[in-house]
């Protein structure tokens, strides 16, 4: 219970990069468990709060470890709004875990991110595991992520009585090609180019 609090006191931005990645989203889940929510925009806010606190205070090796933090940058390529979601440990132990709520203008693009992680598994490029859900056929499940969301995060709520479809992910914490050290070492890079080489081959189809 005490470490649940520290979890909850903790900035979002930080529990989210510390969480797990939920591994069921493919089945009906338990949103009671969800116990915060934001948007990329206020993570990028966020984000920028804390560079300029670390900018403007402190020095040494606790201003670098400040300013590591707050270069941490979500970014979503392929348009639409997304929310990220922190659910309670299963079994009440452990790391909370992150999930990401996605809407499109349309389910066909859901779909098409759908149809994409597929494409990837096939290529063995990691993709997150994912599941559409539809106002009208997921109706009970819709309801209770609505009701959960009503305090946490009004904006959320907001946006679910009016579209009728949304993607539910896994959130997969990683680094970008700028910040990744150990996929450049000597023994890793011959297998790095090679992952790098189907991930254009991906992006190519």
């Amino acid at each position: 219970y005490k470490e649940a609090l520290q979890a909850a006191s903790a900035p979002f931005r930080e529990r989210l990069l510390e969480a797990a990645t939920a591994e069921n989203v493919d089945v009906c889940m338990d949103w009671s468990r969800l116990r915060a929510v934001d948007s990329t925009d206020a993570l990028r806010g966020e984000a920028a709060a804390a560079a300029a606190d670390g900018g403007s205070s402190g020095s040494g090796a606790g201003q670098a470890g400040r300013q590591a933090k707050a270069c941490v940058e979500i970014n979503i390529n392929s348009g639409g709004q997304v929310f990220f979601g922190l659910l309670s440990p299963a079994g009440g132990e452990g790391r909370e875990e992150a999930v990401v709520i996605k809407f499109c203008s349309s389910r066909h693009m859901l779909q098409s991110e759908q149809m994409a992680a597929e494409l990837a598994w096939h290529l063995e490029v990691k993709a997150p595991m994912s599941r559409i859900l539809l106002k009208a056929h997921d109706s009970e499940e819709w309801q209770a992520l609505a009701a959960a969301t009503e305090a946490l995060c009004p904006e959320l709520s907001e946006i679910m009585g009016r579209k009728q479809s949304l993607l539910l992910l896994q959130f997969i914490p990683g680094s970008d090609l700028k910040t990744e050290k150990g996929a450049w070492s000597p023994e890793r890079l011959a297998a790095t180019a090679h992952e790098l080489g189907r991930l254009l081959v991906l992006d190519l189809l």
